[in-house]
Formats: C-alpha cells, sequence, structure tokens
C-alpha cells in the first residue's frame, strides 16, 4: 500500500505542475527516464514531463548500442530520435556514456589503452553527433556496482577503482 501511496503522490505533483522553475537560476530541475532501452512513449512522456515544468531528462545512449560493429560508430534512429525530440520540446537531455562494449576488455569496463581509447572515440562522436542539443554529459553510471556488464564482470576486483583518465575538453559541438 505505501508504494501506491508513493506513486499516487508523484503523480499528482506532476499532474497539478508544482515542479518550479527558475529562469534565472543555475538549478535544474531532472528526470531520469529510460527511452535509452526502449521504455516509455517519447512523444507522451516528454508531453507530460514539459508539462509539469521539468527541464531535463537524464537518460544513456550506450557505447555498445552506437559501436556495435567494431570501430565503427552509428547513432541508431530511436536514440537519435528521443535526445532529438527532447531538445525540441525545450528538455534539456543529459546523456550518459556508459557501459562497456563487447569488443574490448571482454566486456567489462574499459581499462586497456585499446579500450579506453575506443571508449573516448564513442563519447566525442556523442558530443559531436548532437551538437547544440545535448550540453550535459556524465562519464558512466555506477562504475562499482557493474551496472551494464555481463555476470562475469560485475564481480571484478578492481571494478570500485575506476582508472583516473586526462579528461580533454578539446571536442567541441
Amino acid at each position: 500500500m505505501a508504494r501506491k501511496r508513493v506513486v499516487l503522490t508523484f503523480a499528482a505533483v506532476m499532474a497539478s505542475g508544482i515542479a518550479v522553475r527558475c529562469a534565472e537560476s543555475p538549478f535544474i530541475v531532472g528526470v531520469c527516464t529510460h527511452f535509452g532501452q526502449h521504455k516509455g512513449v517519447i512523444d507522451h512522456n516528454i508531453e507530460r514531463i514539459r508539462g509539469a515544468g521539468i527541464d531535463a531528462i537524464r537518460d544513456e545512449i550506450s557505447w555498445g548500442g552506437v559501436e556495435r560493429i567494431k570501430g565503427r560508430l552509428a547513432m541508431p534512429d530511436h536514440h537519435d530520435r528521443f535526445v532529438r525530440a527532447a531538445a525540441a520540446a525545450g528538455v534539456a537531455p543529459l546523456l550518459i556514456f556508459d557501459y562497456a562494449n563487447r569488443f574490448y576488455d571482454d566486456g567489462d569496463r574499459p581499462r586497456s589503452a585499446d579500450a579506453i581509447e575506443a571508449f573516448a572515440r564513442y563519447a566525442a562522436f556523442m558530443v559531436r553527433h548532437f551538437g547544440k542539443d545535448v550540453r550535459l554529459y556524465e562519464v558512466w553510471n555506477e562504475w562499482d556496482i557493474g551496472i551494464g556488464l555481463p555476470k562475469r564482470a560485475k564481480g571484478s576486483a578492481a571494478a570500485s577503482r575506476p582508472p583516473v583518465l586526462p579528461v580533454s575538453r578539446s571536442v567541441t559541438a
């Protein structure tokens, strides 16, 4: 019963448009969606998000989904559609550069020089592809608990210590 109450309370807040936005404030009100996992009804959900006064969505477009053939990066239509639809509706997409790719490091987190280089190419591709439609990015998500990894990789003893990588600001849209 408690779970239903929480869902109903959230729905009431969304429906009443209580989400407060302040144009002068750097604070962004956002929600996590899972369009990148083919969940939800894009247009309907974005319309509801916008109607509730929400400024941003957080979602992912996984590395393995963009590099399905080793060395070839391509944006799947579904992923491009949800990002462009959100941006067109005035909802800022925050995209996560995430999860492993079966072509590198046995499908585990990128640790080798080859995998790190490939992950960087994927991130640069994403920034270039979306240009000004996306200005917010998150690097990985839940590195320490193995989300998005095959079972064999989740228990890795070194998983809680991500490599420290130099960050480059050279990729621009």
